[in-house]
């Protein structure tokens, strides 16, 4: 699925010179992007679960329409001396999808290649799942939050990468691409602009008896 050719920061001007009657903001606005940046991610949270429902209606499986997901590279981590995990941080926490579907790949990845996948823990398995048989060298994850932790029964390499493939609503580039399929782009920006015109206090004419509201 090819994501929409817009970036955050067009989704941000074109909702800004909207709230301002197609015009730009002068010196005195108080409408700021991060401000309107808020909105949008909320709105691609929203979009992507309405996305997962029409999905799970359709097929019976909770799964991420591709437009949605990212692939993220970690290299950085921090081992618990008492409990043998391994630490780190994700660049925002998973959304919250049934069975943590909005993950839809952990693996570690090196110039020999990609690793098998690093298993998913569920979270009521995290106190005793190492007591379980289990391969030699498979390595598990679980998060919490914005940590993912990992563990495994030898040491992790120290130049190791890992790769956690997922959803996001959170741009890292303002100037990327947005990170929705083309199909949900103004369901964003109309989902934004209602909580703008809102805010700004400005009467609607939601009666449809073909007069406009004076």
């Amino acid at each position: 699925m090819i994501t929409a050719q817009l970036s955050v920061q067009q989704m941000i001007d074109r909702c800004i010179r909207t709230y301002y009657g197609n015009d730009y903001a002068s010196e005195e606005s108080v409408l700021t992007s991060n401000f309107v940046q808020l909105h949008i991610n909320d709105a691609v949270a929203l979009a992507l679960s309405r996305a997962m429902q029409q999905n799970y209606v359709v097929t019976g499986i909770q799964s991420v329409p591709e437009g949605f997901m990212s692939t993220f590279i970690i290299n950085s981590f921090t081992k618990d001396a008492n409990t043998g995990f391994y630490t780190a941080n994700l660049p925002h926490p998973p959304m919250g999808t049934p069975e943590n579907s909005s993950v839809s790949g952990v693996f570690f990845g090196s110039v020999k290649g990609q690793s098998r996948p690093v298993l998913e823990v569920k979270p009521n398995e995290v106190d005793y799942f190492r007591f379980l048989p289990m391969p030699p060298q498979a390595a598990f994850y679980w998060m919490e939050s914005g940590t993912i932790y990992v563990w495994m029964r030898t040491n992790m390499a120290a130049n190791a990468q890992l790769y956690v493939r997922m959803a996001t609503h959170i741009p890292t580039d303002a100037n990327a691409p947005m990170n929705i399929p083309p199909d949900a782009v103004d369901f964003v920006y109309n989902y934004v602009m209602e909580k703008l015109m809102k805010g700004k206090g400005v009467m609607e004419d939601s009666v449809l008896d073909g007069k406009d509201r004076s």
